[in-house]
């Protein structure tokens, strides 16, 4: 049983993990091609980081929790 739970939470641990690294790769990738369009460091910087932050988001929501623990955001 805790050979489970250990596994489970290395496995957990490595997805998290990748989607940090894809989030560097998206932000870097995104700040890269702005800037290289002529747009000045900060506001590509904020675009760039924006886009990570949305891409962590959309993973983190969706594939890395497990049942029963999705959140529900209401207003």
């Amino acid at each position: 049983m805790q050979d489970k739970a250990w596994r489970a939470g290395m496995i957990q641990f490595l997805k998290f993990n990748a989607v940090g690294l894809l989030n560097t790769f998206i932000d870097f990738a995104v700040f890269t091609l702005l800037h290289s369009l002529g747009m000045l460091n900060t506001p590509a910087q904020i675009i760039s980081y924006s886009a990570g932050t949305a891409n962590s988001f959309f993973w983190n929501k969706g594939d890395l929790q497990g049942p029963g623990q999705r959140r529900e955001w209401r207003i």
